[in-house]
């Protein structure tokens, strides 16, 4: 395809194009240290909702914190996201490179390809 491999694609099989797959290079401590104030930071998600048609998502959350200056100042408890993913992409500024890797048989679509995949 003439250009650099950045290793986030993903395909169903040998008959289809690779399409790209979110992949963050940036340092997971380097982006918390670069913020002054996280409303919500969320270490762990439950529940998880999503409405492909429409792009709108539902996750539980828990151990969910309020953080200033890189440090956890209080616990947050019930805290339910709520949104739409073509309008919470726009707010996007970094993806880090931590993944922690959920170990349940998912399937993900896109663009008429079907494969199973693993959720980070």
């Amino acid at each position: 395809m003439n250009c650099k491999s950045t290793k986030n694609g993903r395909k169903e099989s040998y008959e289809h194009l690779p399409m790209p797959c979110i992949a963050g290079k940036d340092k997971y401590t380097d982006i918390i240290k670069s913020l002054e104030y996280v409303f919500i930071y969320a270490v762990n998600f439950s529940g998880k909702e999503v409405d492909i048609t429409l792009g709108n998502f539902i996750f539980f959350t828990s151990g969910t914190y309020t953080m200033k200056n890189s440090k956890i100042l209080y616990s947050i408890k019930g805290v339910i996201l709520i949104g739409s993913g073509l309008e919470i992409i726009q707010f996007i500024s970094v993806i880090g490179d931590n993944v922690n890797i959920d170990s349940r048989l998912v399937f993900y679509s896109k663009n008429g390809q079907t494969i199973s995949v693993d959720i980070g």
